[in-house]
């Protein structure tokens, strides 16, 4: 009995660890992108200045 409920504990565990791992590459894209956006940005803004 014991050892199913290891297993169950160590199954969710492993879930928990990969949707960690899921939610850290989304926000690490999703800020990327936001600098990229900002950078963009930026440029149009210069562009606008230049004109």
């Amino acid at each position: 009995m014991k050892s199913v409920q290891i297993e169950e504990k160590t199954v969710l565990w492993l879930e928990y660890l990969h949707l960690m791992n899921k939610i850290k590459v989304l926000l690490k894209d999703a800020i990327v992108k936001k600098q990229e956006i900002s950078f963009y940005e930026s440029l149009a803004g210069d562009e606008l200045c230049q004109n």
